[in-house]
């Protein structure tokens, strides 16, 4: 039976998005959640391993959305002229371009780190908000931190498609050269130093993840083995800065708490967290 890890993003955005997780968390279909700590509802992460032992709690690193931990004055290249960070491709952008100093980016990411270990204690994996990490010299600043910390598990990007039929021309050929790439960095680079998933459902169109027999058949089709499945449920509502959570969020809390779904899930997968992997080595 293959192994599947079910994570929901962005536990402490905000109330109605942890509602849905910790809703989800009791019907036993997310196995793992991760925290975001700039957000209004941290405190709520508190009750995470204390409530759910069973589950994996990791740091959701943010540092493309809303304002920084640290004063501003310390992590000035990441921030705009409102004081916010940089959206996730000004983000790549500009760290590319050397315009982000690497110690402010370090230290945002320690001062997050403090807060998570604050409510959770020790990470069980890392990874970034809005994949900010998808660049080179970003990845390394995030990796090396993290391996400071002793966080020895991420997230893997290597693909496991659900509907790759939906791309088309320079779409579908920018897509097989990123999936290439995946394979090369994650399945040959990272995986020697981190301990990962072998690879992440990938969705297109918006309603293939809530479609459960495409969504059965891609894991079950998968030639690998543990794969993770990354959803982000809300209970409805909307957010000053994410927006209307009453259609993609919301269709996602509700398929996945929908029993069909669980029997489906739970009788052909073990279900699985990412403390369940070993550690990768340093």
């Amino acid at each position: 039976m293959k192994n599947l890890l079910i994570t929901a993003d962005d536990f402490g955005m905000c109330q109605i998005v942890d509602q849905a997780i910790l809703d989800l968390i009791e019907l036993g279909m997310i196995t793992t959640t991760n925290v975001i700590t700039n957000m209004e509802t941290l405190k709520n992460s508190a009750l995470l391993k204390e409530k759910y032992p069973r589950i994996s709690v990791g740091i959701h690193w943010n540092v493309s959305t809303g304002k920084p931990t640290c004063r501003p004055e310390k992590v000035s290249t990441l921030l705009n002229e409102n004081g916010d960070f940089y959206d996730g491709d000004r983000f790549k952008r500009r760290i590319s371009k050397g315009l982000i100093q690497p110690a402010q980016l370090r230290e945002e990411m320690i001062r997050q780190y403090e807060l998570f270990r604050e409510y959770c204690g020790e990470a069980d994996y890392w990874n970034v908000h809005e994949n900010t990490v998808l660049c080179r010299k970003a990845y390394r600043i995030f990796s090396d931190v993290a391996g400071e910390l002793g966080i020895r598990r991420t997230r893997n990007y290597q693909r496991v498609y659900l509907d790759l039929e939906v791309l088309h021309g320079l779409r579908r050929a920018r897509e097989m050269l990123v999936r290439r790439y995946m394979d090369l960095w994650y399945g040959q680079v990272i995986k020697r130093r981190f301990s990962m998933p072998e690879g992440r459902i990938i969705a297109f169109g918006e309603k293939s993840k809530t479609n459960l027999p495409k969504l059965m058949d891609a894991l079950q089709h998968s030639p690998k083995q543990n794969i993770e499945l990354v959803v982000h449920p809300s209970t409805g509502g909307s957010h000053p800065l994410f927006g209307d959570m009453n259609t993609q969020r919301l269709k996602e809390y509700e398929f996945f708490k929908d029993p069909n779904t669980i029997e489906a899930l739970q009788k052909s997968f073990h279900l699985i967290g990412f403390h369940d992997l070993d550690e990768g080595d340093e």
